[in-house]
């Protein structure tokens, strides 16, 4: 009987495994000017951001994806604190990131620009 209630008592608290969203794993962002930048979303609600492309995160964060938003707080540096919130696409391994609102003036893409991301692996 206590297993019985165990079970159902985990069931209801949503302790049931979750599919791994969409955008987990690692994406790079090109801007129209050549310049680059790799970003890392982890399975665990981290992202980590490398600018220079040269395999060393520059920056970290926690990120909350559910269906096609994503907000991103970063933990370090400038926005810290800050959050952004995006509605996300996906075609093949083709991500685009639209800003829905933004707290950090250094992350302001412009209101409905598209970033748009290739997906690494």
């Amino acid at each position: 009987m206590k297993l019985l209630f165990a079970s159902f008592l985990a069931l209801y608290l949503g302790a049931t495994p979750t599919q791994k969203h969409e955008v987990v794993g690692v994406w790079k962002f090109i801007s129209e000017d050549g310049t680059g930048l790799v970003i890392h979303f982890g399975e665990d609600n981290i992202f980590r951001v490398d600018f220079e492309g040269d395999g060393s995160y520059d920056l970290k964060g926690a990120y909350i994806a559910k269906d096609n938003n994503i907000s991103i707080t970063d933990s370090e540096g400038d926005c810290a604190g800050k959050t952004g919130i995006y509605t996300m696409t996906f075609e093949g391994n083709e991500m685009a990131l639209t800003q829905l609102s933004e707290e950090c003036e250094a992350r302001v893409a412009g209101e409905g620009e598209k970033l748009e991301f290739s997906r690494q692996e």
